[in-house]
C-alpha cells in the first residue's frame, strides 16, 4: 500500500505485532482463489490487485472514511 500511496503514510503493523508472533507464529496465510474456470467458460477477465488496491484506497479517501496523514 505505501508503495501505491507514497505521499500518504499508510499505517503498518499494530504495536503488539511482534509480540504475537513470537507468542502464536505468523499469521496464517490462507489460501488464494484461482478463477481459470470462470475465465475460460464466461470469459472474465480480471484486474491486477495492485490496480483493485489503488482504485479501492482512493475511493476510501473520495469518501472520507480514512484520515490521510501526509508524509
Amino acid at each position: 500500500m505505501q508503495a501505491l500511496f507514497p505521499d500518504i503514510e499508510v499505517g503498518g503493523p499494530p504495536p503488539e505485532y511482534d509480540a504475537m508472533v513470537e507468542k502464536y507464529g505468523k499469521p496464517f496465510d490462507a489460501p488464494r482463489a484461482h478463477l481459470d474456470k470462470a475465465r475460460q467458460e464466461l470469459g472474465l477477465r480480471t484486474h491486477a490487485v495492485e490496480n483493485t488496491l489503488r482504485s479501492t484506497g482512493e475511493t476510501m479517501i473520495a469518501l472520507g472514511l480514512v484520515e490521510t496523514t501526509p508524509k
